[in-house]
């Protein structure tokens, strides 16, 4: 497998995509101010580092 594209050695295309999830402990709910794009109240989340889910998609 190609490490820049995620191509397999067959000739195929593709991409690879990895992401850990976020958890969110105070969450973000409307908009104080549209204009400035501020938030009625402030969010708090954490990214769980160790956690991870993985995405290839390929084509020929």
């Amino acid at each position: 497998m190609n490490a820049q594209t995620g191509a397999a050695a067959t000739g195929r295309h593709g991409v690879a995509a990895q992401a850990q999830p976020n958890i969110a402990l105070i969450k973000y709910w409307g908009k104080r101010d549209t204009a400035l794009n501020l938030p009625v109240v402030g969010s708090i989340s954490i990214t769980l580092d160790a956690l991870w889910t993985r995405t290839r998609v390929g084509f020929a």
